[in-house]
């Protein structure tokens, strides 16, 4: 958010908004980036994420994240999902995407498991070698899960194949 616009929000809790905000930067867990847009530190954002899990007792209805991005990182982290997760922030829209490089033969971790879990909607990002990653096929069968289990929207978005080759599992998902 807008500095200006987390000083307004904050003013309906008190008149010490300003301050509040001061002894954050001070205290480095927050920032304001060069377009005046808050930053906070991972650490002060994971925390006020388990309190919310907590506090809200894991309900499918109270999300943490509007949108889960499922894709394969090297075929398109830098190209076509940075633009969608930024087009979709600017938007306003809360994102959960996965920063780490995944080392070949890793587990999923519970982390994103519950990231992927406490997401309103999940984006699958289907790529010409998507189904090749173990990682994305665990990813995968886990937002299905959530689909069915607490109904989450899931958003199928076909990049660079075909449609009917997933279905089916020919071409390059054979």
């Amino acid at each position: 958010m807008d500095q200006e616009k987390v000083i307004q929000a904050l003013t309906a809790f008190g008149d010490l908004a300003k301050d509040g905000i001061k002894a954050l930067e001070d205290q480095c867990f927050i920032t304001f980036d060069e377009m005046n847009k808050l930053r906070m530190h991972v650490l002060l954002r994971d925390t006020g994420r388990e309190i919310i899990c907590e506090q809200r007792g894991g309900d499918p209805a109270s999300w943490i994240y509007d949108v889960f991005l499922s894709f394969r990182g090297e075929e398109t982290r830098a190209t076509f999902t940075s633009h969608l997760y930024t087009s979709l922030a600017n938007a306003g829209i809360y994102v959960f995407r996965d920063d780490d490089e995944i080392r070949r033969g890793d587990r999923i971790s519970v982390s994103l498991l519950q990231a992927i879990r406490a997401s309103r909607i999940s984006v699958v990002v289907l790529s010409r070698h998507y189904a090749n990653s173990r990682w994305c096929l665990q990813e995968l069968e886990n937002i299905m899960e959530c689909r069915r289990a607490i109904s989450q929207v899931v958003v199928p978005v076909f990049y660079g194949v075909d449609p009917s080759d997933v279905r089916n599992q020919t071409g390059l998902f054979g």
